[in-house]
């Protein structure tokens, strides 16, 4: 078996159907250009023959697979250099985006994505092991209204939230993040997350609940947050209160009225601490 390299220069390739790609190919994609699939893919590489899609030259817009109900499958993927796909009316803000599909993904990287989200899951239903997040100008992982369960997933140098939930119901294991300008955890829009195994250091928030979520964490460890480690609180008046039930969770700062922010009317205890200071 030998590697093999494809050049797109098209600015949009749209396909209605199945899609395979074999171990070892690399997909080269000119500058706005995107790959835009009407079914399910297969993208199954090794650790010794991955898969490559990225721009050939800078960046390219990215990938969106839609309305299938095949399951997408990945495995030993690298996504490179997105920036979203904007065409028309089709304006995604993710630079790997999956909608009303199911999709498994294993040893997948996102690396310098310039999109608002390096992957965006909207109304589906995924399984997500082993997946690793590198440089992301904005948000690196968004769900939308899906059901996942997500184990071995790590991140360093995002500039907005490393993994971002709403209106999803999903469990992860497994979760490191270095380098989060903002929260490392965002759970939002009547979600609800399980979350067991964190490690977290140099980000803005470990774990934010808001808006009506419900969210249990254990096992957490946080190491240098800006801003709080955990925090309850409603951004959008119509949702509900949240909560963030935390079992095990410690931090490496000495524990201080910054380590918990609970707004009013919301619900966080921390390791059977139920008098947390609410605040406005």
């Amino acid at each position: 078996k030998f590697s093999v390299m494809i050049l797109f220069d098209t600015l949009k390739i749209f396909i209605k159907g199945n899609v395979r790609i074999d171990d070892g190919v690399q997909l080269n994609f000119a500058e706005g250009a995107s790959l835009i699939i009407e079914g399910s893919l297969n993208a199954i590489g090794t650790k010794e023959s991955s898969i490559v899609l990225k721009g050939f030259k800078n960046s390219w817009r990215g990938l969106y697979v839609f309305n299938s109900k095949e399951e997408s499958v990945l495995k030993n993927v690298t996504f490179k250099n997105t920036t979203g796909i904007l065409d028309g009316i089709l304006q995604l803000t993710g630079g790997v985006v999956f909608y009303n599909t199911k999709v498994t993904m294993e040893n997948t990287n996102f690396e310098n994505t310039m999109a608002e989200d390096a992957l965006n899951i909207i109304n589906s239903k995924y399984n997500l092991q082993n997946l690793s997040f590198q440089e992301s100008r904005s948000d690196a992982f968004d769900s939308d209204y899906s059901e996942g369960f997500i184990n071995s997933i790590s991140f360093k140098n995002i500039g907005g939230d490393a993994l971002d939930f709403s209106g999803s119901n999903v469990k992860v294991e497994n979760f490191y993040a270095e380098n989060v300008r903002d929260k490392a955890i965002s759970v939002g829009e009547s979600s609800k997350v399980d979350i067991n195994n964190i490690s977290v250091k140099d980000i803005g928030v470990a774990i934010a609940s808001k808006d009506g979520s419900v969210t249990f964490a254990s096992n957490c460890y946080v190491e240098d947050f800006k801003l709080s480690a955990f925090m309850t609180y409603i951004k959008k008046n119509n949702y509900s209160s949240p909560s963030l039930k935390l079992n095990k969770c410690i931090t490496a700062n000495e524990i201080s009225k910054v380590t918990y922010f609970r707004q009013k009317g919301t619900e966080l205890i921390a390791d059977n601490l139920y008098n947390i200071l609410e605040q406005d």
